[in-house]
């Protein structure tokens, strides 16, 4: 009491307060998309852990006008079907979340028959650091000889969650180049996974394409650890005939692109696989590119045979990788039949140039076990 003044002091609730926490995912990144036709095209995305995915398409910047949307996803890719040529499509994803915060990532490409990065499979060694941890339980094989031990590293690679980042390596969304009216970009494998068909020796590796597609180029992202590899291509068609490409090369990973190649990235920096520890310098990845011959341009590509050739000596110990496939898309017209996917003639896939016929068109119809059906009934 102070000068007969009652202090009551402070008041005390009976209720027990509780606080609540929102807890945001992070967003998936997405890769540039893959497999660009003027009629189809797939986009894919990083998986987030335990996480289902809304994904929507629009034909405007805004995201206005719908084109197509789902939710509740737990694939990683979506595959555009029914899309007009010339036109662009905007799409983006994002996690499905309760607690209503996770960001969109985003994208677009137009439909057209051009240059394009191609999804495939068969890749056999991982060979990018990526993410916390020590390089040697995230990565399977080394670049170089096991005696050497480096691998390649991501942007966002750190060998502790304390770490900080280095500022350089892959980018994360695994896109390499950029797409033009000249040239393609490059969609590797997921970093957590195989992303390299490693051949040391002469060995050879098939990278599978996710969609076979009729190709005027092929082009491949590469590197070779230990000095340069020499390499063939044996391209196969869907119908199994194939064009042996040979006189390929894949430059040293820290050396000048050689004769037949350019430089996609440098100044990749690398990271020894025994400690984590890694380090900044001009590693490279690069590009070699061969044409496909004229009287192929109708045929679907559907599997690539890649071979080390190098000779001489020491050879066994020049290692080749091979990251990525890209094409330029022939834009032949092509109204022959396949029968691919059925007897009925107005679906798209049963045709060389996935375009059906119009009324004008001369088409050719080979035997096939599918013989085409205008109508039943």
């Amino acid at each position: 009491n102070f000068e007969n003044t009652t202090c009551l002091g402070p008041v005390y609730s009976n209720t027990a307060v509780t606080t609540s926490t929102t807890t945001c995912v992070a967003s998936p990144v997405l890769a540039a998309a893959t497999d660009i036709t003027a009629q189809s095209a797939n986009v894919s995305w990083t998986a987030v852990s335990g996480a289902t995915y809304t994904f929507e398409a629009y034909t405007d910047a805004a995201y206005t006008a719908a084109f197509d949307a789902a939710t509740g996803l737990t694939e990683t890719a979506y595959s555009f079907t029914g899309i007009t040529s010339g036109v662009t499509y905007y799409y983006r994803v994002k996690v499905d979340n309760a607690a209503g915060c996770t960001e969109y990532s985003t994208g677009s490409f137009t439909a057209q028959n051009s240059y394009t990065p191609l999804s495939a499979t068969g890749f056999t060694q991982d060979v990018i650091a990526n993410g916390v941890g020590n390089a040697g339980t995230t990565t399977t094989a080394p670049v170089d000889v096991t005696s050497s031990n480096y691998a390649y590293l991501a942007a966002n690679y750190q060998l502790t969650a304390g770490s900080a980042l280095l500022g350089y390596g892959l980018p994360v969304n695994r896109t390499i180049g950029t797409l033009s009216a000249s040239s393609t970009n490059y969609v590797f494998a997921d970093y957590s996974s195989s992303n390299s068909i490693r051949l040391q020796g002469n060995t050879s590796g098939t990278l599978v394409l996710n969609k076979p597609v009729r190709l005027e180029k092929i082009s491949f992202a590469v590197t070779s650890g230990n000095g340069n590899s020499n390499f063939s291509a044996q391209i196969f068609f869907e119908d199994g005939s194939s064009q042996t490409v040979t006189g390929l090369v894949a430059t040293n990973w820290d050396s000048n692109p050689a004769t037949g190649n350019t430089t996609l990235v440098n100044n990749l920096g690398r990271v020894l696989r025994s400690s984590g520890s890694a380090s900044s310098g001009a590693f490279k990845v690069f590009e070699a590119s061969a044409d496909i011959n004229s009287a192929n341009f109708n045929k679907k590509v559907s599997s690539v045979t890649i071979t080390n050739t190098t000779s001489g000596a020491g050879a066994n110990n020049y290692i080749l990788h091979v990251f990525a496939i890209g094409g330029k898309v022939s834009d032949t017209p092509c109204f022959e039949w396949t029968g691919s996917v059925s007897s009925d003639w107005n679906t798209a896939a049963n045709w060389c140039g996935d375009v059906i016929p119009t009324a004008t068109s001369d088409v050719l119809i080979n035997t096939s076990s599918n013989d085409p059906v205008i109508s039943s009934g």
